[in-house]
């Protein structure tokens, strides 16, 4: 697998922040993703309407990493 840096700009912030791209996804990655990173988001995103909510709130990486 390989990794790469690249830069995420925080849209209210303007700031760049050093984040790694990964050439694919792996269960370690899914399992990691259902069980820490899925519940923050919905958690999130409650009571929010939809243009407010992270474009990627309702990704199945799941799904994604099958296609």
């Amino acid at each position: 697998m390989e990794e790469s840096r690249v830069y995420l700009k925080k849209v209210a912030t303007g700031e760049l922040v050093e984040a790694s791209l990964l050439d694919e996804v792996t269960d370690k990655h899914l399992a990691r993703w259902s069980s820490s990173w899925q519940p923050v988001m919905q958690a999130h995103s409650v009571g929010r309407v939809f243009r407010d909510k992270p474009e990627d709130h309702h990704w199945d990486w799941t799904r994604k990493a099958g296609e």
